[in-house]
């Protein structure tokens, strides 16, 4: 399954665009802050992809297979293994979204 997405997530487009949710469909708190659900309204700012016709920025991100084992308020949340779709003002698929993932420091 995978560690669930929070709005302190950083998720990026593949041209380092970062990927921002505007308008969380159902809020739900964990430790690193509100849940990320698949019918949240996302965006991507300061995507950096040229064609030559132009600047082509990735625009917005649709989720897919959000886990089924973990539903809130109705909505099942997202988690790393959840799958991003950037797609560009014109609907054109620009690739998938990157996941950082960081790992959690231990001491003794």
């Amino acid at each position: 399954m995978g560690a669930f997405l929070t709005e302190s997530s950083l998720l990026l487009c593949p041209h380092f665009g970062r990927v921002k949710t505007t308008a969380p469909a159902v809020r739900a708190q964990a430790v690193q802050g509100t849940l990320l659900h698949a019918a949240d309204a996302t965006l991507v700012e300061g995507c950096v992809l040229q064609t030559s016709n132009g600047p082509h920025p990735c625009v917005t991100v649709v989720w897919s297979e959000p886990t089924t084992r973990c539903v809130v308020g109705g909505q099942p949340v997202l988690t790393e293994s959840s799958t991003g779709r950037c797609f560009a003002a014109d609907g054109t698929p620009q690739g998938t979204v990157i996941v950082s993932s960081q790992q959690k420091a231990r001491g003794q």
